[in-house]
């Protein structure tokens, strides 16, 4: 027995020993494959470091802080060699909410299959996703996102040879810190540093101070830039306080200009410098910093091409003879039920499209017969070359956004700028390259726009215009127009026609205005309002000799108007011929029917003052008797405001005056306001010295600033605008900004008549 128990006690303790000795083994299959392991491969991700530290963050956090990894899309990916080919069993990540994320394996490192994908999860913010249950092996190991809202990021992955024990794993959580807000105290720092910078550049300031002081702007930019590197993608707060600090600080700059003088008086380079620091931040803010604001769904890639808008410009432009103004989202929902892989009337029909004829929404199932009437106006090459231009467009959107775009109200540019659409696009296919190239012509345009402002109206106004072309928000719906082709046109040949007149080229400023009406008919009263000042000096003539001028001396005393206006009417009449040859009469016909049916709806982004007055009352506009009066009695006033303003008036300033009225006696979406860019255009920008040759003069005069200071202003309150979530009520605030920034910049413009009267008439020879 006692052997017995002796032999028992021996073979336990072996079995304990061998128990002992195979615990590390099992606890070694426990641990984290990848803690502390650096990838391999990097593709697109920023700060991908922070995957493997064992640190996640807080759930429900940010999803960009400095514990977080972001991946530019669905092709970026981070590769890790785990040493050899090793069973998977178990993984652990802690990513964005609203997206998904796949894990793959290989052997080779270059064929992947799919081990794991990470669901998206309702609760917002980081949280963590988790799997005990897979079945898989190899060497190589990927991560990367399959899809969501486009803002991918992970802060912790985890893989394990077999589950451990305590699974999800129990890790460091740490509140993580926001980069955005580096980016805001960047822009604050380079604010004060433009601020001192033209304060110490004064006329009469040491020169080495002066030379010292530029590395001011020099930091700030460096540091601003290395901030938005750090935080980049940057969010779209962030670049809207972008947009107010650079118009605050050009208005401290223009206030400085024209109060500061003597020995404070800026140095004109210095002034340069730092409103073109201003307008180049301005305009890339205009352009989302150069990051795509749009995603192509096929490619999981962000895009520049503003697919929402082309989707629709593209085959109108492309294909008018077929689709005219009433065809476009009929052909596209017949395309799609041809071309998309599983469609069928049955699937969609309940889905609405908006008919083109009234403007109402209908179930696509309705209109079948409508479908195949536009069907029958193509020809069998012509249908498959539009289906196949469709087929790009549904695959970049998406098959559930190219239905849903359906809903918007097509096409509405004049039968003029379809023919310069067609021109260019009606022999290329649709693609991102073409689209892309396409896009690029209006920054071109507003580069030549930009050059003859300096030339005709001053570097500074031109460098102003440059700040509120990108520092206003009135585009904002989403996104803006960077990306669509030939959105800017008529703003760009407006702004030309107004440097034409302000070069006394009268003919050829008449001629680029009535390119500008005939783009989009927006400007058109701003044209008629060039006739304004000539109408007054009638009314003048008359008091003084009780009858009306002669023809002889009406043309030579109002040569200048008569001019812009034949050179407007040529360029009209010749457009409409041309237009009409191109396509048909009937072309204008059609397109003067669907400008009624817009007028008479009710939409949502219009800025104006029959947004301001009427607000919105559940569908419509609450217009009641009682309001109705008010905003008659507004148009009125502003209308004869303007109108007194304009006597005397240079005529590319009551040109812009009569620009203002537009949103004011019309009702436009909110971007068509973007013409406010060009409202600096008012101010006189002065050279030279002072008529006792003391000094020189200020650039501006003090009611030249508050037309400057005006503008400037609507684009730093627009700040509190976008803070607004509810669309409606953003639409509401936006015309309730622009209303003060118009009501200002007239009463500084009757103010400027009161400080040079009497203003002189304008002469064909002045």
């Amino acid at each position: 027995m006692r052997w017995g128990a002796a032999l028992a006690a021996v073979l336990l303790a072996i079995l304990l020993v061998r128990s002992a000795v195979a615990e590390p083994t099992g606890a070694s299959e426990a641990i984290n494959l990848l803690a502390g392991r650096s990838p391999m491969i990097v593709a697109d991700v920023r700060r991908e470091t922070v995957l493997t530290d064992g640190v996640i963050g807080t759930p429900g956090g940010g999803w960009k802080t400095d514990l977080t990894a972001w991946l530019a899309s669905t092709e970026s990916f981070i590769q890790y060699d785990l040493g050899r080919s090793t069973p998977l069993r178990a993984a652990y990540i802690q990513a964005d909410c609203n997206d998904r994320y796949e894990v793959s394996v290989s052997e080779d490192g270059q064929e992947f299959t799919r081990l794991w994908r990470a669901p998206q999860v309702r609760a917002g913010g980081l949280q963590a996703r988790h799997s005990k249950r897979l079945q898989g092996q190899g060497r190589y190991l990927r991560v990367q996102a399959s899809g969501g809202d486009g803002n991918y990021s992970i802060s912790e992955l985890q893989v394990f040879a077999e589950p451990p024990a305590q699974f999800p794993p129990r890790l460091v959580a740490k509140q993580g810190e926001l980069l955005d807000p580096s980016v805001h105290q960047a822009l604050g720092l380079l604010a004060v540093l433009l601020i001192v910078f033209v304060l110490v550049c004064a006329r009469r300031a040491p020169t080495w101070l002066k030379v010292t002081s530029l590395l001011l702007p020099v930091v700030g930019c460096a540091v601003l830039l290395s901030a938005i590197d750090g935080a980049w993608p940057v969010d779209p707060d962030t670049i809207s306080i972008l947009r107010a600090v650079v118009a605050a600080v050009a208005g401290v700059i223009v206030i400085r200009e024209a109060h500061l003088e003597g020995r404070l008086r800026a140095q004109r380079w210095g002034v340069v410098v730092a409103l073109s620091v201003c307008a180049v931040l301005a305009v890339a803010a205009f352009y989302n910093l150069g990051r795509p604001q749009f995603r192509d769904h096929e490619r999981g890639v962000p895009t520049a091409v503003h697919s929402y808008d082309m989707r629709v410009y593209f085959p109108q432009a492309k294909y008018f003879d077929e689709l005219g103004f009433d065809g476009v989202y009929l052909a596209s929902v017949g395309a799609y039920l041809e071309d998309a892989p599983g469609a069928s009337m049955q699937r969609i029909g309940r889905r609405l499209v908006r008919d083109l004829k009234t403007h109402h929404k209908r179930p696509i199932a309705e209109t079948e017969a409508e479908i195949a009437e536009v069907r029958e106006r193509f020809s069998p090459a012509r249908w498959d070359a539009f289906k196949q231009d469709m087929r790009f467009f549904r695959k970049t959107m998406g098959d559930n956004a190219y239905l849903g775009s359906m809903h918007d109200h097509g096409g509405n540019a004049t039968p003029v700028w379809l023919m310069i659409a067609h021109l260019i696009l009606s022999q290329s296919q649709a693609s991102h390259d073409v689209l892309i190239a396409s896009a690029l012509l209006d920054p071109l345009l507003l580069l030549v726009l930009f050059i003859a402002i300096g030339r005709a109206f001053g570097v500074r106004t031109m460098l102003i215009t440059m700040v509120v072309f990108g520092a206003n928000d009135f585009y904002m719906y989403g996104t803006n127009w960077a990306g669509a082709t030939l959105r800017q046109d008529w703003m760009v040949y407006f702004g030309l026609g107004l440097c034409a007149l302000k070069k006394e080229r009268w003919a050829l400023g008449g001629a680029l205005l009535a390119l500008s009406c005939m783009i989009r008919v927006v400007p058109t009263l701003a044209f008629v309002f060039v006739a304004v000042p000539a109408l007054w000096w009638v009314r003048g003539y008359w008091h003084a000799h009780e009858r009306l001028p002669s023809l002889r001396t009406l043309w030579d005393e109002q040569r200048a108007t008569l001019s812009v206006l034949l050179g407007g009417a040529g360029c009209v009449l010749f457009l409409f011929l041309l237009s009409s040859a191109v396509f048909s009469f009937g072309a204008w016909v059609d397109w003067v029917h669907k400008m009624v049916l817009l007028a008479q709806g009710e939409h949502l982004n219009h800025v104006s003052l029959r947004t301001l007055i009427g607000g919105w009352a559940g569908e419509g506009h609450n217009l009641t008797s009682v309001r109705a009066r008010v905003f008659m009695v507004a148009v009125i006033a502003y209308l004869l405001a303007v109108i007194a303003l304009c006597r005397g008036r240079r005529l590319e300033h009551a040109a812009l005056l009569g620009l203002l009225l537009v949103p004011v006696v019309f009702y436009p979406a909110n971007y068509y306001i973007h013409f406010v860019f060009l409202l600096p255009l008012l101010a006189t920008e002065r050279h030279g010295r002072r008529a006792d040759r003391s000094a020189p003069r200020p650039p501006w005069t003090r009611a030249d600033v508050g037309i400057l200071a005006s503008v400037l202003g609507i684009c730093v309150a627009q700040y509190w605008t976008v803070l607004t979530h509810d669309a409606r009520e953003h639409f509401i605030q936006a015309s309730l900004v622009l209303f003060v920034g118009i009501t200002a910049l007239l009463l500084a413009v009757a103010a400027k008549d009161r400080a040079v009267a009497p203003r002189p008439v304008i002469r064909a020879d002045d």
